[in-house]
């Protein structure tokens, strides 16, 4: 997967509220949309925006995010450590279970482009809002075992540093790569040293393999904020 473009487009809503002492109260949303461009095969990508607001779409669900894609494109959800959801779509009909698997912002699936598709590639588009922190912090939890997640909003860098994961004591992430179909790329955190051997760094849209080898749930937490 390559992010072919970022965040395209945001517009910040602001609606003021005059109150009795002629102070104004302010409530914003940044809305926009991001374009990812899929390898045909398979391809680990997370859900950057929230289409519960600011979108065309209500609720993040398959059928709401995605309405156009190759024949035969195929979606595949981690649930309780196994891939235990599944859905393809077909031009005509649509989603065959009917779209209703939720893919939420910073929750990961494998999406199956079917081959053939020219030029190996297919571009989707994200529209909604961006999740920040100043309104209601979202949360991805990191069970004990495997995980696929990524970013809750639109953003790109370190895992630790930049995208405010706090790993415990040998999680290990696994990156998967669409060009070759194979994970090239592992790190694992060890307190004291940290990340080894270096710290992973995650795309937007992109959702990577995390593995909590603890026995205790962790909490990724959104601390984005738009200024």
């Amino acid at each position: 997967m390559r992010t072919k473009t970022l965040l395209l487009s945001a517009a910040v809503l602001a609606a003021g509220v005059a109150t009795s002492m002629a102070a104004n109260v302010y409530s914003v949303n940044v809305v926009g949309y991001v374009n990812l461009t899929l390898t045909n095969g398979f391809n680990l990508i997370s859900n950057p925006l929230d289409a519960n607001g600011g979108g065309t779409a209500t609720g993040n669900t398959l059928a709401n995010i995605f309405t156009a894609l190759p024949d035969t494109t195929t979606v595949y959800k981690l649930s309780g450590g196994a891939f235990t959801q599944s859905d393809e779509f077909i031009n005509g009909p649509g989603w065959l279970a009917g779209g209703s698997i939720t893919f939420n912002p910073g929750e990961g699936i494998f999406i199956q482009i079917p081959a053939g598709i020219p030029g190996n590639s297919t571009n989707i588009t994200f529209v909604g809002t961006v999740v920040q922190s100043n309104a209601t912090p979202t949360t991805v939890t990191i069970a004990p075992g495997y995980n696929i997640a990524g970013s809750q909003a639109p953003i790109s860098g370190l895992l630790t540093t930049q995208l405010g994961y706090q790993p415990q004591n040998l999680d290990t992430v696994y990156v998967f790569s669409p060009v070759t179909q194979s994970y090239p790329s592992s790190f694992q955190y060890i307190t004291g040293p940290g990340w080894l051997p270096n710290e992973p760094s995650v795309s937007v849209g992109q959702s990577v393999w995390i593995q909590n080898l603890s026995g205790a749930a962790n909490v990724w937490t959104n601390n984005f904020v738009v200024q």
